[in-house]
Parts: C-alpha cells; sequence; structure tokens
C-alpha cells in the first residue's frame, strides 16, 4: 500500500493540479459528499466517524452541515493526521496503527469511507469492512464513495494521480458483495459526481442521473 505520510503536507495541491481542468476547487469535491449523507441519513447522528480521513478535507463540511454532532477522524497515516489536526483543531482524531478499537466499538452512528477501499488489497477487504462495522453502534449508518471505474475520465484522472499509483478501482458489484458479506442493509446505491468543480452549477441535476452508470464516482448508503 502507499505511505501517505509522503503525500500528507503536499496532499491538497498535488490533488489540485492533478484535476487540472475539471476545476481546482476541491472544496467541492469534500463538500459534495456531506451533502449526500445530510440528504439521505434517515437520523440526526451524535458521533461521526471520517474513516480513513486524511489530511481532514471532510471535517469543516461535517462541522458546517451537522453543526451539533461530535466529529472524529482517524487514519493510518500518522503525518496525514497531524496535518488534520492542525488544520481542524478541537476536532477529535485517532490513528488505526496505535488505538485501542475496542473502547470505540460502537462508538458511531455514522461512518463516512470516502475513497479507502481502492487502496486496500483484495484479500484484505472483507477484513477492513469488518472492522468499519465494529465502530457502528447497531442500526448505524454507513456511507462508503468509491471512483467509478466504468468513468474513463475517472480512470485517466486515477491513471496519473501520484497517490494512487497502487489503486485497483472497485466494480460496484464489488462493494455491494463487501456489504453483504458483512451483512449490512442496504438502502441505496448511485452514481455521483457528473459535474466536475468547473461545471458545478449543474450539480443540481445528479438527483436525476443517479442510475446512470457513468458519475464520476459512486456511493452506497447502508445500514448496520
Amino acid at each position: 500500500m502507499i505511505d501517505f505520510d509522503n503525500y500528507s503536507y503536499g496532499y491538497t495541491e498535488i490533488l489540485r493540479e492533478n484535476l487540472g481542468m475539471f476545476g481546482r476547487d476541491i472544496d467541492y469535491y469534500a463538500e459534495y459528499k456531506i451533502k449526500i449523507i445530510l440528504k439521505n441519513t434517515v437520523s440526526y447522528p451524535n458521533r461521526i466517524l471520517d474513516y480513513g480521513c486524511g489530511v481532514g478535507r471532510h471535517i469543516p463540511f461535517f462541522l458546517k452541515y451537522f453543526p451539533n454532532a461530535e466529529i472524529w477522524g482517524c487514519d493510518i497515516s500518522e503525518h496525514s493526521l497531524k496535518t488534520a489536526e492542525t488544520l481542524n483543531p478541537d476536532q477529535n482524531f485517532f490513528s488505526l496503527n496505535q488505538y485501542d478499537f475496542i473502547s470505540k466499538q460502537e462508538f458511531f452512528d455514522l461512518i463516512l469511507v470516502s475513497n479507502v477501499f481502492h487502496h486496500i488489497t483484495n484479500k484484505m477487504r472483507v477484513h477492513e469492512m469488518r472492522k468499519i462495522k465494529g465502530f457502528l453502534k447497531s442500526s448505524g449508518e454507513l456511507f462508503v464513495f468509491e471512483h467509478n471505474p466504468y468513468n474513463p475520465i475517472t480512470r485517466h484522472i486515477v491513471n496519473r494521480c501520484p497517490f494512487d499509483f497502487d489503486a485497483m478501482l472497485l466494480k460496484p458489484s464489488e462493494m455491494k458483495t463487501l456489504l453483504i458479506k458483512n451483512k449490512f442493509n442496504i438502502f441505496k446505491k448511485r452514481y455521483s459526481l457528473f459535474f466536475p468543480s468547473a461545471l458545478k452549477k449543474f450539480q443540481c441535476l445528479d438527483e436525476f442521473l443517479g442510475l446512470i452508470p457513468m458519475g464520476g464516482q459512486y456511493y452506497f448508503h447502508a445500514e448496520k
């Protein structure tokens, strides 16, 4: 697996440069996911975990759209967590390398896992999903976003991204299998991100396009 410690301090700029003509407003992509979560969540969560939070790009938008929730982030990259803590003071972070998992079992009402699984080897994916499920309370909600391998623009962006050189994109059917094997109740599967930030004025159309397998990403909304 790629060592994200090597990219933590320049992550945002690398991402911006890699997107290039598709739009340099990278906050758009983080906020986009949180708005989907807000629209689809069954009940207001008291504790939210951004699993694989990296440098914490989603945290400000969780604070914006879920102001009464307790926000947490975790990652295996220690350097990324330090950057996340600097950018998001007074929030809660822990390392997946060192933390006592037992203390956070069934602790969270909602978990976001954004573009994490394509960095995980095939044989470890079921185990990782089981670990994520352990953090959720009973009836807790899970939102998983992944790059859409059916979208040629997405594949192009991933192929040229330096911190995606180990990426093994998952088909939606593979993600569905992971969720079923871990006995999640799946509420919804949709394709998303049909318009990059340069065309964000058309974002309102995404809701009508969600069943078309050409969005830049896809997501699953599931329940423990």
